[in-house]
């Protein structure tokens, strides 16, 4: 199959799988490019990667639903232990911590690079 009708048959293929926009550059290709192109493109099942896409898609929306957003205060981080209360209080709340942890219901998130600010957060990152 020369290339002009291998690319129709491939363009096919993605563009009912909603992928036609990998063409969009195909006339700022050279000939060699191109044939690269095809090349790869010829390698994806492009009909499964949209059902993967749609599986992540429906996965993520179902996820977005259970997550609860955070409804308690961010604390300053430890604090010296001072008296034996307090050292029996942290071992108290190590416990109910390391008991969440095994349950599964504690989340852990990192910000980075500004990210917190433009999320409302307005304490140290890194």
């Amino acid at each position: 199959m020369d290339d002009m009708n291998r690319k129709e048959s491939i363009f096919t293929k993605f563009k009912e799988a909603g992928q036609e926009h990998v063409f969009q550059y195909w006339e700022t290709l050279s000939t060699s490019q191109q044939s690269l192109l095809l090349d790869q493109l010829e390698s994806i099942d492009v009909h499964k990667l949209a059902d993967y896409l749609h599986a992540a898609n429906n996965k993520s929306h179902d996820l977005i639903q259970t997550i609860l957003p955070f409804s308690g205060t961010v604390g300053k981080g430890s604090t010296l232990i001072n008296n034996e209360h307090d050292q029996e209080q942290e071992v108290d709340l190590y416990q109910v911590g390391m008991t969440a942890i095994r349950q599964n219901q504690v989340a852990a998130v990192l910000l980075a690079g500004g990210q917190g600010t433009r999320l409302g957060y307005d304490g140290p990152k890194g």
